[in-house]
């Protein structure tokens, strides 16, 4: 499913873009990219695609040089440089929990939209940190959907073009969730809050589905 998983996120990357008033154009953007393996790459492949400057980093190093040498994106020395590092979008696409109280403190992006899971060691006091430092952040679970979208699609029957819509859908999930986050703590309090409803609606619309005879 990573190639999905990539796709969402790119579509959710669009979605910040728009919600900050910025054009919806890559091609003058750096995007520094925090793993580069199955997801990582795929979505530095699409940025590459759209024109984005990009930079990585990867504990596997031969990992690192095919993105160098395949995609020409640019390679920094660790996470710190590359977390610490003036770029548009910081993409983290590795190990979980990467953003704390220190990290965030040495931010300088304007955007964090990537594809790893609990990105925020403590979501609702490092969300609220992003908020107050003016970092715009698409909440994990929803930039990274694309995958699971893809994979319980297939097991529910949905047809490719049923599934590439949803896909596509998350860029407008991703624009509600940060319009709400205007009147949350957090983007990631507004996308809690947003999937909850979600579930409740859900659930209401099966309750009142006529029981099988």
């Amino acid at each position: 499913p990573s190639p999905y998983t990539a796709l969402g996120c790119f579509n959710s990357m669009k979605a910040c873009l728009a919600h900050s008033g910025r054009k919806v154009d890559f091609s003058n953007l750096t995007v520094a990219i925090q793993g580069c393996g199955a997801t990582g790459y795929k979505l530095a492949k699409l940025l590459r695609q759209a024109g984005a400057a990009v930079l990585v980093t990867d504990v596997h190093v031969p990992t690192m040089k095919r993105a160098v040498e395949e995609l020409g994106c640019v390679a920094l020395g660790n996470d710190k440089n590359l977390l610490e590092e003036k770029v548009d979008i910081l993409a983290p696409c590795a190990l979980g929990g990467v953003l704390d109280a220190t990290t965030i403190a040495g931010l300088r992006c304007q955007i964090v939209c990537g594809t790893a899971n609990n990105q925020l060691r403590n979501p609702n006091e490092d969300g609220d940190a992003l908020a107050k430092r003016g970092i715009l952040y698409s909440p994990d679970f929803v930039a990274n959907a694309g995958g699971l979208i893809r994979l319980a699609g297939l097991y529910l029957g949905m047809t490719e073009a049923a599934l590439d819509k949803k896909i596509e859908q998350i860029e407008h999930t991703t624009l509600a969730v940060l319009k709400e986050g205007k009147n949350d703590p957090s983007e990631h309090v507004a996308a809690v809050n947003y999937a909850k409803r979600r579930i409740e609606a859900g659930r209401k619309a099966k309750a009142a589905q006529p029981a099988m005879a």
